[in-house]
């Protein structure tokens, strides 16, 4: 597990060090400048999560970040989730309300963080609800097992300013808040 997040570490690290040498250099494309809500209106397309990996998206540290400092607290599903390119806990019609995220997930959405930063307040609100209702639903579901039923017991939702978080990585509530613990210092 160790390796992993050192691996994953030095992966970010490095790619953020290539933007901004590339960006010193005047090689940096404005489309890797552009905010997510500009790539929402102009191609339909989900918000990257490359505006994570920069660093370049607004202003405040970015949602990678807070994940790789959370992921710290709760190791327990890191080895069970992948990166995501996609939020798929937020419909498309609400994707112009982020200005950066990071979300990852396992195939059943069960171990699974979302970090957000909203593009205002108003916008964080109406993610946390999203979020809200997603836990809400999960925790209705009858196809979980028990293991996953305990995971998603103990699932934290937050949210601070413009940042709102989904983590549900451990089944243990004390590695969750502690995670969502890390994320509140960081913002």
């Amino acid at each position: 597990m160790k390796k992993f997040n050192s691996i994953l570490k030095w992966t970010v690290l490095m790619t953020m060090l290539l933007s901004l040498c590339l960006a010193a250099a005047g090689c940096g494309s404005s489309e890797t400048e552009t905010s997510a809500s500009a790539s929402t209106s102009a191609g339909g397309e989900s918000p990257s999560a490359e505006a994570s990996e920069t660093g370049e998206s607004g202003e405040g540290i970015s949602c990678l970040e807070l994940y790789l400092a959370a992921g710290e607290e709760a190791q327990e599903g890191l080895d069970q989730i992948v990166e995501k390119q996609e939020c798929t806990l937020i419909t498309q019609k609400y994707w112009d309300l982020l200005d950066d995220f990071f979300y990852a997930t396992d195939d059943e959405q069960v171990y699974c963080i979302c970090i957000v930063r909203a593009t205002d307040t108003e916008a964080a609100e109406t993610v946390r609800d999203l979020f809200d209702d997603q836990l809400a639903s999960m925790e209705n579901d009858s196809y979980l097992t028990t293991d996953q039923q305990e995971v998603v017991q103990a699932a934290r939702v937050g949210s601070d300013g413009q940042y709102v978080w989904y983590i549900s990585l451990s089944s243990s509530s004390a590695d969750n808040q502690n995670a969502e613990n890390v994320i509140k210092d960081l913002i």
